[in-house]
């Protein structure tokens, strides 16, 4: 039984020896595969000719690092198809690949972009921290942040990290301009209760171009003020039309919101004053101005009256004519 015991020892400890070299050599050979494809776009004949260059890409060992991940997910199949995307589109898809959690899940989303898009997402994933938060997103939801972010660049991830899917769906509806506009409130449209949040998003979906020009006009008149509180939120939600119609929100002394119809004149002109002042100054402006407009009409009824008056003076004393006098010459 001793020596049967010592056998299996011995046997495990030869296989476990020889693994290690052998793993070392298929590592070597998946870093050779990434190196050389490097070389290839960079139009250079071999891994020694390019030495410079791989060495502003992070170099042997960071290849070797990603080429040791690549086989301990996705095996050779994996390793193959960075390698081919590499000749293909050069170093960026190893700081792409290097970016992601899950390198066969990163793949897989390249796989599902039409071929004329995938350089561009190549593009984004290597881009540093951004590149790793894209990388997180496609992780989370597939290629949609990808798409997104391809057709509003720098803006699109932005809409996914904080809306998920219903971010991939406005970045699909949503122009370039407009996107901007959205991307400046979303922070505050994530952070609503889920019933007004989907509310605001089913405007937006259904009235993109009224609800946008409305969240636009907000930041131009209130800047530094949040639109989508739950206060605000609820005021849009009760009074659609009247908001999107062009009505605005507007704060009163306590910083309370409410909703006015598309302003005029007047409104215009008292607006700096109800926001800053509070409606107390209003109170005092708006009963001096009806007093002025009531004087206004008052001398206006008083002329027409004086002019009556007058018309009736004059056809008073006109001489009365008998008809059997001739006619004056």
């Amino acid at each position: 039984m001793k020596h049967f015991i010592l056998f299996i020892s011995a046997t495990v400890f030869i296989l476990t020896g020889n693994a290690a070299p052998a793993q070392i050599t298929v590592v070597r050979e998946g870093a050779e595969k990434l190196l050389t494809a490097t070389a290839k776009w960079l139009g250079k004949s071999s891994t020694k000719e390019a030495g410079k260059e791989l060495a502003e890409y992070g170099g042997e060992a960071f290849v070797r690092t990603l080429s040791q991940r690549l086989l301990k997910e996705g095996g050779e199949e994996a390793l193959e198809k960075v390698a081919g995307l590499t000749a293909r589109y050069g170093p960026d898809v190893l700081r792409a690949v290097d970016n992601a959690a899950s390198p066969t899940m990163l793949l897989r989303a390249l796989d599902e972009l039409p071929e004329q898009q995938i350089g561009a997402a190549i593009k984004r994933l290597s881009a540093g921290q951004s590149g790793k938060i894209l990388a997180d997103q496609v992780q989370r939801h597939g290629a949609g942040p990808l798409l997104a972010e391809i057709a509003h660049p720098g803006v699109g991830v932005r809409l996914v990290e904080h809306l998920g899917y219903d971010g991939i769906r406005l970045a699909q509806r949503v122009g370039s301009d407009e996107v901007i506009v959205v991307a400046r409130h979303v922070d505050d449209i994530a952070k609503l209760p889920t019933g007004e949040r989907a509310g605001i998003l089913r405007l937006l979906y259904d009235d993109q171009k009224r609800m946008v020009e409305f969240m636009g006009r907000f930041i131009e008149r209130n800047p530094g003020k949040s639109l989508f509180t739950t206060a605000a939120t609820t005021i849009v939600l009760t009074n659609p039309e009247r908001v999107l119609g062009g009505g605005e929100i507007v704060f009163d002394a306590e910083g309370n919101p409410r909703v006015v119809s598309k302003p005029g004149l007047l409104d215009k002109v008292l607006a700096p004053i109800v926001t800053p002042l509070g409606t107390s100054i209003a109170n005092i402006i708006l009963p001096v101005l009806a007093f002025g407009a009531f004087v206004w009409i008052a001398i206006k009824l008083w002329f027409v009256y004086r002019i009556h008056r007058l018309k009736l003076a004059v056809a008073e004393q006109a001489p009365v004519q008998d008809p059997k006098d001739p006619p004056d010459a």
